[in-house]
């Protein structure tokens, strides 16, 4: 691999002389003789290092400094000067430049390596930089998807309970803006109604081993009294980017599955009823009839006793009696005939 940087001096032979020494040395070096210059031939051939004088006519080496750094905020910036106060020491570091050197420089090969670390530097930072935007752009990603869901999910530290994460569903579930940032607070006292203090009922020891290690998911379910609403929850520890074990939660609203289930209870327990009723009918149904047919023995005969007694007034006066009864008793058996039938019966 080609080793590039830029030299940036007002002072041709020097420039030159550094150009020689880096050449030598299997460097591919590009020269600029003043700051404006460089800009230009940075932004059309990007390098890692930028070696630069100080004292420099049209812009000095700090505003270059500070122009190369909006470019690339990534590149190394070795400062020469030939005068080499402690001032000038001083704001070069103070403006985070990779290394100082005095002019002339007495070692060629100490500038060498220190190109050669501001190298692995650049490479350092960038990469550094590069994973972190792929963890933000992975963890965008991943937060799109969870705002996507009907499910509140939110993530919290296992220690101190505090929020690192929610969805805009866990807003959503307790009636606040999506906006609204929960990061940092208690979870039990965000999502709790009148809580002073973690959960009696939290399922952290159920989702840790006794060495703090992930053991699985736990699900149950819950009455929110803060919502008003009944969740089937799904629990799992997990490792964070950070390294430590966190809550993940995921909580789904079945309020509805609820209602849905009561109405099936009681259309369930009315079926029930109705089969017994529907079995207390027949039998009803079939103690009436026995008893029609009993009765009708009866009031026949005290028919014929009425007939063969006729001067009989007083067993006259028990046959009618009996047969008053014997009535009530029909009336009833018809009764029990009609709810047997769901109509009436003669």
């Amino acid at each position: 691999m080609t080793h590039k940087l830029l030299i940036v001096d007002d002072e041709p032979r020097l420039r030159e002389s550094l150009k020689f020494i880096f050449e030598n040395k299997g460097f591919s070096a590009q020269t600029a003789s003043n700051g404006l210059n460089a800009i230009k031939i940075f932004k059309d051939s990007p390098v890692k290092v930028i070696i630069v004088d100080i004292q420099m006519p049209k812009m000095d080496g700090f505003e270059f400094f500070r122009a190369i750094k909006k470019i690339d905020p990534f590149v190394q910036v070795i400062f020469l000067t030939g005068n080499a106060n402690i001032d000038n020491i001083k704001n070069a570091l103070k403006k985070d430049a990779f290394e100082f050197f005095k002019k002339p420089i007495s070692d060629n090969n100490i500038l060498i390596k220190a190109v050669i670390r501001a190298e692995i530097q650049y490479d350092s930072l960038k990469n550094e930089q590069t994973i972190k935007h792929q963890k933000e752009k992975s963890f965008l990603e991943i937060t799109t998807i969870f705002d996507s869901l009907d499910a509140a999910v939110y993530i919290s530290d296992l220690d101190t309970y505090e929020l690192i994460y929610t969805n805009k569903q866990f807003n959503r579930e307790l009636g606040v803006s999506d906006k609204k940032n929960f990061i940092g607070e208690k979870c039990w006292k965000i999502i709790q109604k009148d809580q002073t203090g973690p959960c009696s009922f939290c399922t952290n020891p159920r989702i840790i081993d006794n060495e703090g290690r992930p053991t699985g998911p736990y699900e149950w379910e819950f009455y929110n009294e803060n919502s008003n609403k009944h969740y089937r929850i799904v629990d799992k520890a997990i490792e964070w980017s950070d390294g430590r074990i966190v809550r993940f939660e995921t909580a789904y609203d079945i309020s509805e599955k609820k209602r849905y289930e009561k109405l099936h209870n009681k259309y369930a327990k009315t079926q029930q009823t109705l089969k017994k009723l529907e079995s207390l009918g027949t039998l009803s149904g079939g103690i009436a009839h026995q008893f029609n047919n009993a009765l009708s023995v009866i009031t026949g005969h005290l028919n014929l006793i009425k007939m063969d007694y006729q001067k009989e007034d007083r067993l006259n006066l028990y046959v009618k009696r009996m047969n008053g009864s014997a009535k009530k008793m029909t009336d009833l058996t018809s009764s029990l005939l009609a709810y047997a039938r769901g109509g009436k019966y003669q």
